[in-house]
């Protein structure tokens, strides 16, 4: 597609044709638009739009089956052995965030520190729902003892979703 979305397919054969759109974000959710069937009929011009599902839609689809608080988002990956890039089943993904809130009375700042931690499933996927969009979080892997490297993510209110995906070396882990 051109910056404004548009696509143009010239010189297609009259006929049936199944037609999708593919996107990364899409992708790397693991998620799919479904294919449409358009018939393409000699000397006509077809128009097919599509569009992309908003990032609330986005959210909602990683964290199916969890009531999702306004003015959230949420961070969703997979965890690998750097080495051979295997998936690691039951590692920690750590989260870490401050929120700042001001008493109207006071007009006091008061910062309240929260923590979460999820274990990564067979596939070594993990989730992170319930995330204040707009603000800097913390992610941080713990494997067999070992941690890795905090990574500093924000998640905005438009996208609602990022895919974080974390890598530990665990040739030397006990």
């Amino acid at each position: 597609p051109d910056a404004k979305g548009h696509y143009q397919l010239d010189s297609l054969p009259a006929g049936r044709y199944m037609i999708q759109l593919n996107h990364q974000v899409l992708d790397s959710l693991e998620l799919a638009l479904p294919a449409e069937e358009v018939f393409v009929v000699a000397g006509k011009t077809l128009e097919v739009p599509f569009n992309l599902p908003s990032g609330g839609d986005l959210r909602e689809a990683v964290c199916r089956g969890l009531t999702v608080r306004r003015g959230t988002g949420a961070v969703f990956g997979r965890v690998v052995d750097a080495d051979d890039e295997h998936p690691l089943a039951n590692a920690d993904v750590a989260i870490s965030w401050t929120e700042l809130a001001f008493d109207r009375k006071t007009l006091r700042a008061n910062a309240e520190q929260h923590d979460a931690q999820v274990r990564t499933g067979p596939r070594g996927e993990y989730r992170i729902c319930n995330i204040p969009t707009g603000s800097w979080v913390l992610i941080q892997l713990q494997y067999a003892g070992r941690s890795g490297n905090a990574v500093r993510v924000s998640v905005s209110g438009d996208e609602a979703v990022i895919v974080r995906n974390l890598s530990m070396s665990v040739a030397d882990a006990p």
